[in-house]
């Protein structure tokens, strides 16, 4: 019953952030675009080919990211909210498992998911540009290598492999 209890916690944290998270991206208004923003979403209308070069234009994930979700600024931008939604719950949960005792725990979990809630991670969401991906990237990586590191020796094996596709 005390594990149920702990995992209830950390779930109502996390529906709260959920919650905070998607109430802000209502009020924003519409997808902030820059003049790199029109060269990523014209890549991404690209066919996917060798012979189109445009891989050398500009870096791969993000025109595919783009091509994957539809290339719609209103979808690139919901989908980078919940990448980054994902993300910031991984890690806040990565420091959780690494830390000792319930209450440093939930304090860890907490204040991992309050840095994701600040202006400069919530307006990368709503910019088309590079700045929301490679955030959320590097969040995984951190939590990635903070599990890794906790793990036994046989997980470490699955992990291990998971961080180097992620490079």
């Amino acid at each position: 019953m005390k594990k149920n209890y702990k995992l209830i916690i950390f779930l109502m944290i996390s529906m709260v952030f959920v919650f905070l998270r998607v109430n802000h991206a209502t009020k924003i208004g519409d997808p902030k675009t820059y003049p790199d923003s029109k060269i990523y979403l014209s890549v991404a209308e690209e066919s996917i080919s060798i012979e189109n070069n445009w891989y050398a234009m500009v870096p791969i994930v993000l025109p595919l990211f783009y091509k994957l979700i539809g290339n719609s600024p209103e979808n690139i931008i919901w989908a980078q909210i919940a990448l980054s939604i994902a993300a910031w719950i991984f890690l806040a949960s990565a420091v959780s498992r690494s830390l000792k005792g319930t209450i440093i725990k939930i304090s860890g979990f907490s204040l991992i998911l309050l840095l994701g809630l600040t202006s400069e991670s919530l307006l990368y969401d709503f910019s088309i540009l590079t700045e929301s991906l490679s955030l959320s990237i590097m969040l995984f990586f951190i939590g990635s290598w903070l599990n890794f590191s906790q793990s036994n020796y046989s997980d470490k094996k699955i992990q291990f492999s998971i961080i180097i596709l992620g490079l």
